[in-house]
């Protein structure tokens, strides 16, 4: 199962990807791919936190990972499960419903990362 380390270096690649021209904003179309890269790099750094502070290695699902973010994650220094649940909802809606994700969703998406990253370090 994959440790801290792992995960931070997962979660890097992702948010390096977000830097490439193809994932600004105001120049592409690709907005539900800007989430969805958002979620995939705070789910990392979530996962990682976990397996560092809680050690809990293999979270096994998404709706296990919630059940640990609602536990860990709802109060004190780390309070990240509102912003948490709001990125994996539009993540999830981005991947699964078919719906266009507009620009200003993509720019909260990348604002949801930078406050999950600036609590779990």
């Amino acid at each position: 199962m994959p440790k801290h380390a792992e995960h931070k270096v997962q979660s890097d690649r992702n948010q390096n990807l977000l830097q490439e021209g193809i994932f600004e904003v105001g120049r592409t179309n690709y907005h539900d791919w800007i989430v969805t890269v958002c979620f995939y790099a705070a789910l990392h750094l979530v996962d990682g936190d976990l397996a560092d502070n809680y050690g809990t290695y293999e979270v096994g699902s998404h709706s296990r990972r919630e059940e640990l973010v609602s536990k860990r994650y709802s109060s004190g220094p780390k309070n990240i499960q509102k912003i948490y649940t709001l990125l994996s909802s539009e993540s999830r809606r981005a991947r699964y419903d078919c719906d266009s994700i507009s620009p200003q969703a993509a720019k909260d998406a990348k604002q949801l990362l930078v406050q999950i990253k600036q609590k779990i370090k």
